[in-house]
Parts: C-alpha cells; sequence; structure tokens
C-alpha cells in the first residue's frame, strides 16, 4: 500500500474505533508512509493477530496510540514523526503479546504551548509523564522506554523482510 491517510476525528468515537484495523494477516504486507492520526479511541491503528507486516514511515498527532499492535509476530516500523503526545503512562507505539518487533527511527516533534487544547492534536501533556514505547511481552513483563527517549532502534526478538 502507498500513501495510507486518515485525520477524520470526533468525539463521538467508539474506544473500538480504528483509522486502520489489520487483522488476521500472514502473507507480507508493507505500507509506505502511514498517516492514522486524530482518533479519539483507544488507538489510530491496529495490528492484531497478524505477521509479517512491515511500514515504512508513520505520521500521527493526538493523545493515543498511533499503533497498537496485539498477539502478532515480526512486525517492523521504520521511522515516525509527529506531534502526538500520548495521554499520561500511555505510549505512542504499544505491543501486546508479541514476538519480534523492530522500531527504527521514532521521533516525534515536541509542543511548545503548555496546556490547553489542540483542536485537531489533542490536550497537551508534559513529555515526562509518556512512553514513545510500551512493550508488554508474551511472558507477563512490561518494558518501557523512559519518557523523553526517542529510540533509534527498539528490537526484541528476530524480526526479518519476507517476502
Amino acid at each position: 500500500w502507498y500513501h495510507y491517510y486518515d485525520e477524520t476525528w470526533s468525539y463521538d468515537y467508539r474506544a473500538s474505533y480504528r483509522h486502520l484495523s489489520i487483522e488476521g494477516t500472514r502473507e507480507p504486507l508493507r505500507i509506505y508512509q502511514c498517516n492514522p492520526e486524530h482518533a479519539r479511541s483507544e488507538a489510530n491503528m491496529e495490528i492484531q493477530n497478524a505477521r509479517n507486516v512491515t511500514i515504512y514511515g508513520v505520521k500521527g498527532e493526538g493523545n493515543y496510540p498511533m499503533v497498537l499492535v496485539r498477539n502478532s509476530d515480526n512486525i517492523r516500523i521504520f521511522g515516525y514523526g509527529g506531534n502526538a503526545p500520548p495521554l499520561q503512562n500511555s505510549s505512542i507505539f504499544r505491543f501486546e503479546n508479541c514476538r519480534d518487533i523492530s522500531l527504527v527511527n521514532l521521533f516525534n516533534q515536541v509542543r511548545t504551548h503548555k496546556g490547553g487544547l489542540d483542536r485537531f492534536g489533542g490536550i497537551n501533556v508534559d513529555p515526562t509523564l509518556w512512553h514513545a514505547v510500551i512493550d508488554q511481552q508474551p511472558d507477563g513483563t512490561r518494558f518501557a522506554v523512559p519518557p523523553l527517549e526517542r529510540p533509534v532502534l527498539y528490537q526484541r526478538g528476530n524480526p526479518r523482510d519476507v517476502w
């Protein structure tokens, strides 16, 4: 897929709403530039019960995870940018019960104004209160990239290119 883009928003979204949902795929799937943003739900995009998904570039804004990945394997994301300040104790990327994951070059634009509501981007959140990545591992342990850190590489397992 080339250039997925959705920035619609509403205060009436259900928690289960996703701009993009990838579920159950086993065949290699590649998305070149993915921009799911402004959803007011549990996540802007979800990958669930899938494997062999590669995303080349994610851009997003808002207070909810840009990408939520559950029960999946061999997930690779190359590049993130945007001004997403997730809600306190949340993250831009969230993994639950996944194996073989790789995230490369995660960097966001910091919002410089204090407090208040950005009409599209949501509320401003102190960057010391959220994480770039939270990874709830299959054995039950939880790892969170420390606040203010933006990894050049976060990898667990053996993610690989599959054609």
